[in-house]
């Protein structure tokens, strides 16, 4: 697409069926209120939940506000290239490989960029990391389903919450960040 006109028809992508759905509902609502706002006459919001949703006939642009879960992973965006419609982000490798933190590991330490020390596990299995430690499911948005973890029995707890989003449990080295002042006036 070379220019976005005014009148360009854009299908709204928002919800989808992952986790974040209700965040991603929530945001389309306030992209749908910006578009509006700033003069786009033909912004059709489209609720998706499933992944082969159904776009308005004569479509120009698929504006991507899913997050999580088939919005960022690439699966929309492989939808979307078959069916040969332009959208907004990256494409489907690049957000494949963003989202999925075990390979977007694999690429900072291949080109040394510093990242904390991890273990890739599978269901059932206990990590040999140290506590603390985080744990979290490699490929979920935002932070969900993400433990910092203290404790032993922390740990299985959390090994049993994150192996429902998946195969892989991504256990990192936890890196205290800095504390923070807040004044209240």
């Amino acid at each position: 697409m070379k220019e976005l006109r005014k009148d360009t028809k854009i299908a709204l992508l928002m919800g989808g069926p992952g986790s974040e759905r209700e965040v991603s509902l929530a945001s389309g609502q306030g992209v749908l209120e910006a578009l509006r706002g700033e003069g786009f006459t033909n912004v059709t919001p489209v609720e998706v939940g499933s992944e082969d949703p159904v776009l308005p006939d004569g479509t120009e642009l698929c504006y991507n506000i899913i997050h999580g879960t088939y919005g960022e992973d690439g699966g929309l965006q492989s939808y979307l290239e078959k069916l040969g419609v332009p959208y907004t982000g990256a494409g489907s490798e690049t957000s494949r490989k963003c989202f999925d933190k075990v390979l977007s590991k694999q690429a900072f330490i291949a080109h040394n960029v510093p990242t904390p020390l991890s273990e890739t596990l599978l269901a059932g299995q206990k990590p040999t990391l140290p506590l603390p430690c985080v744990v979290k499911p490699p490929c979920e948005g935002s932070s969900v389903g993400v433990h910092i973890v203290n404790t032993p029995e922390e740990l299985d707890a959390a090994l049993e919450d994150v192996a429902r989003y998946g195969k892989e449990i991504l256990v990192e080295e936890y890196i205290k960040g800095k504390e923070l002042t807040v004044a209240i006036f």
